[in-house]
């Protein structure tokens, strides 16, 4: 059996999803609401707003154009684990 990983990017910014399901809301989401913070980051900034610091909204997270979406797809075999699931900057 084949298996396939998925790479999305959105200008400098990329993820990896290792199927079309999760591929496909990743893609509606990005169209509906743009590229926001991830769990962890927010997480940890109610953290420290929950804690008396003074920790600003993050930035409302603007729709991305469909043009600016690249997905490019990989044979692997076996099948990787998932990957966290994190924007990287291009070239980490």
């Amino acid at each position: 059996m084949t298996h396939y990983r998925y790479r999305i990017q959105i200008g400098d910014q990329y993820t990896y999803r290792s199927g079309e399901y999760e591929l496909g809301h990743l893609v509606e989401a990005l169209l509906n609401h743009g590229v926001g913070y991830d769990q962890l980051e927010e997480i940890n900034r109610l953290v420290r707003k929950a804690k008396g610091k003074n920790v600003p909204d993050p930035p409302k997270p603007v729709p991305v154009p469909p043009e600016k979406i690249r997905i490019t797809v990989e044979k692997v075999a076996p099948p990787r684990p998932p990957q966290k699931e994190k924007w990287h900057k291009v070239g980490e």
